[in-house]
């Protein structure tokens, strides 16, 4: 109980103090602001000593070396000091990141680009030519003939000539004629390729005749030493 009588007695102690300071604060005040105004307020305290403290009590008190967010003008008027304007769109206020902004561009690095690797050449294997010599026809192109009519064709070698009939769905021999000192031989495969051979001791001479979407052969010769 005696602590808290003498926590009221600091309090009320402090509370005269802060208010004689105020007043006298505010008197310097008005008498700067408004002489007139402190004489009358004389002339009624001392008509009335305790009006004069009615006054004094009436006024806002403050603890001394606080720190007072609201200014007040020279007549004691509150001054609400300037906030942050209207926030502008697109502005960002104080202390607010940018959304659409964008940071600042560090040092651009440029990576070259990858030297290409150096292509190894490599040699193709040497092949020898052949003793034999092969001879093909050029083949037709079957979506220009349609439904190709058969065809005859004469197809001569070292050993001999030979006479065939190319169609779709057969190749036949019509003559083979054999030079001098050469055998002739035939030969079916298949219902669309035969073998026509021209052979002696020192040579021989082969057609290979077929249908490939078009008359087609090839003559294959051999030389013996």
């Amino acid at each position: 109980m005696k602590r808290r009588l003498g926590y009221l007695g600091l309090w009320l102690v402090a509370t005269v103090l802060a208010v004689g300071m105020a007043w006298l604060g505010l008197r310097s005040v008005l008498v700067a602001a408004a002489p007139g105004r402190l004489d009358l307020l004389d002339q009624l305290g001392a008509d009335n000593p305790r009006g004069r403290d009615v006054v004094a009590l009436g006024l806002p008190t403050s603890v001394p070396g606080a720190a007072d967010p609201i200014g007040r003008g020279p007549s004691g008027i509150p001054i609400q000091p300037p906030g942050p304007g209207p926030a502008q769109p697109g502005v960002p206020g104080p202390g607010v990141p940018d959304p659409g902004g964008t940071n600042p561009a560090g040092p651009t690095v440029t990576t070259p680009p990858p030297s290409p690797r150096p292509t190894e050449n490599g040699t193709k294997p040497s092949t020898s030519k052949p003793v034999t010599t092969t001879t093909t026809n050029p083949q037709s192109d079957p979506s220009l003939l349609g439904q190709p009519e058969p065809q005859t064709r004469t197809v001569r070698t070292k050993g001999g000539d030979s006479t065939l009939r190319f169609a779709e769905n057969d190749v036949s021999v019509i003559t083979a004629r054999p030079v001098s000192g050469h055998a002739v031989k035939v030969e079916r495969t298949s219902p669309t390729s035969v073998i026509v051979t021209f052979s002696s001791p020192t040579s021989l001479s082969r057609i290979q005749a077929t249908w490939n979407e078009g008359p087609a052969w090839r003559i294959t010769e051999y030389q013996y030493h």
